[in-house]
């Protein structure tokens, strides 16, 4: 919930949709621009700490998959191992953000977060993007 109101106040124009697990997450990337679905996302923040899926298994299933696998996973997780974050990397996670401890350092990060995935980095397309 501090991530959504972090973002909230980070005053940038965009939608949010959260998946309260990863088989849900799943369904929602493989359903989207289906029968007047959602569009594709620009940009997916993931939790590797999911009930039902993990967040590695959705995060090896959108990189796997040829018309999901182009957009940027940023891992937002609390865990702060190494072997969670060498392993977020080679399943293809784009960037790997340990969760802040307090209200005004999670305001920071997604402000940061929002800053450099919204305005300076270039995303691919949704056309483009697919195979």
């Amino acid at each position: 919930m501090l991530v959504e109101i972090g973002l909230e106040n980070t005053r940038a124009a965009y939608t949010l949709e959260v998946a309260k697990d990863g088989a849900e997450a799943i369904e929602f990337l493989l359903q989207m621009g289906r029968d007047g679905g959602c569009s594709r996302p620009d940009l997916i923040l993931l939790d590797l700490n999911l009930p039902r899926v993990t967040g590695q298994d959705v995060l090896r299933m959108i990189k796997g998959d040829p018309n999901l696998q182009a957009i940027p996973v940023i891992v937002l997780s609390s865990s702060s191992e190494q072997s969670d974050v060498v392993t977020a990397y080679r399943c293809g996670a784009n960037s790997y953000l340990q969760k802040r401890a307090s209200i005004e350092e999670t305001f920071d990060l997604m402000g940061t977060l929002r800053h450099y995935w919204l305005d300076f980095a270039v995303l691919p397309a949704a056309a483009e993007s697919r195979v």
